[in-house]
């Protein structure tokens, strides 16, 4: 509970409350959430205090509005680290059923992608845009653009089967060599977006760039990712050097 004489915030003091019941198994995914006034009554508060945080455990994604049905405890957010393996094989780690929903396989040649892909003006690269889902429930749009000097866009013609991007790209004798990721937190806004990745409202996301490199160390893949918030945390490890 929380103690109204202790320097720290009433707000704060409220939300590390709910965290614990959520950690502690008390407060299960899924499951509705009481009103503000049912907490109001609990904690002995203001509404504004509730409303505080409440609002920013939406934001930090143990919450999940949902317009005209109420909070919701979110979903069990999974750890990534970047690595070389595929979204669906990291999906399988997880324990999840891995699964897309293509949007478009297209060839481009825009001029803000080639930039990213160090390519000139009369070179053209694969985009490849997708809804990546675990168990069913979306957890991020992914779209790789890959240069066509490495592979044909007939290579992606049984893509939806297929789901792995790496898969397709070992198949025509690409291997990752080294992955370079950039992440940014950012606020889903657009309504296409939201709908896409089936956000009630606008929520944190990560905004992630993505590229990587093959055995030659030449830049094969460049991929703009928005991982759900509440669905996603990114977790990184530090070992000090003692050569």
């Amino acid at each position: 509970m929380i103690d109204k004489n202790s320097p720290i915030p009433l707000y704060y003091q409220i939300k590390e409350d709910i965290i614990a019941e959520i950690e502690a198994n008390e407060l299960k995914e899924g499951q509705k959430i009481a009103g503000e006034h049912e907490f109001v009554q609990k904690y002995g508060v203001s509404q504004i205090t509730i409303r505080k945080a409440l609002s920013d455990l939406v934001t930090e994604g143990y919450l999940t509005r949902v317009r005209g049905k109420g909070t919701f405890i979110s979903n069990k957010r999974n750890k990534h680290k970047t690595s070389f393996i595929s979204f669906t094989d990291e999906m399988k780690q997880l324990g999840y059923q891995s699964s897309i929903h293509l949007l478009e396989v297209l060839s481009e040649s825009k001029s803000r992608i080639l930039k990213k892909l160090n390519m000139d003006e009369t070179e053209s690269y694969i985009k490849i845009k997708r809804v990546r889902l675990g168990n069913g429930e979306p957890f991020g749009l992914q779209t790789s653009y890959i240069p066509t000097k490495y592979v044909s866009i007939q290579a992606f013609e049984n893509f939806s089967e297929i789901m792995s991007l790496y898969q397709v790209l070992q198949g025509v004798g690409i291997q990752p060599k080294r992955i370079r990721e950039k992440y940014r937190a950012v606020l889903v806004s657009n309504p296409k977006t939201q709908k896409l990745l089936g956000l009630p409202s606008e929520l944190p996301a990560f905004y992630v760039e993505r590229y990587g490199y093959n055995q030659d160390d030449n830049l094969f893949e460049y991929t703009e990712s928005i991982l759900r918030g509440d669905r996603y945390e990114l977790e990184t490890e530090i070992s000090e050097n003692n050569n």
